[in-house]
């Protein structure tokens, strides 16, 4: 088992958090805070990880054993990026047929860290180990996501339009992920949409939750740039 300190909780030992706390003191920072703290705002803005996949054709001829389809071939980089320094941190390469969720397996994941998934990234029994170790998700929701309402937010801001605590009722789901999970409805106004994401973070308000998952955007123009 690990035991020694994660990457991460390393570089944060080398900040001044005595300096931090003075300079959020001297211009009031965490007033009015309830839940998310600066300190905590700076955390999740060091560590926002973005997971994506991108598919590249092969010639089928030369590159057999990559067949995606009947006269198709190609194989898959599963990027795993990092929003704030704009570098991918990780990459796991397979053959195209296979499906993005399978890909999360390999993952390096942290505690402390965010990931961001669109909603390919489904997997429950994933995003489950995710919060066993303390690490933090936002993902895209399914269409035919089968949930029950727990309990309800208000006074939500911006385009936020609903906030709950759901458990899931699907077969599989509700076994994979036990408990409870956060679910934020949020229209997008320039793509004139509704998106729905899941999260176990419930120490950022609604639309942080949203503006994470804007913040994915950067691994599709990596993946496909």
């Amino acid at each position: 088992m690990h035991k020694d300190k994660f990457v991460f909780a390393q570089l944060v030992c080398f900040l001044d958090r005595n300096k931090f706390n003075y300079i959020v003191r001297k211009y009031d920072g965490d007033k009015y805070v309830k839940h998310i703290t600066c300190w905590n705002q700076l955390l999740a803005m060091m560590f926002d990880y973005a997971f994506d996949s991108t598919t590249t054709d092969l010639c089928l001829a030369v590159f057999w054993w990559a067949k995606f389809r009947k006269k198709k071939g190609g194989v898959k980089l599963h990027v795993l990026y990092d929003v704030e320094t704009q570098i991918p941190a990780f990459f796991h390469i397979t053959e195209a047929s296979v499906h993005d969720s399978r890909a999360m397996k390999e993952i390096p994941y942290e505690s402390g860290s965010y990931y961001i998934f669109d909603r390919a990234y489904n997997d429950f029994r994933m995003l489950y180990r995710i919060l066993q170790i303390e690490a933090f998700f936002v993902a895209r929701a399914k269409k035919n996501l089968q949930y029950k309402p727990i309990k309800w937010k208000r006074g939500l801001p911006g385009n936020v339009l609903s906030g709950m605590t759901i458990e899931l009722t699907g077969f599989y789901p509700r076994q994979y992920y036990p408990g409870q999970i956060r679910l934020v409805r949020y229209w997008d106004e320039e793509q004139e949409r509704e998106f729905v994401f899941l999260a176990n973070a419930t120490h950022i308000c609604a639309l942080q939750v949203a503006d994470l998952y804007k913040d994915r955007w950067q691994v599709e123009l990596f993946s496909n740039g």
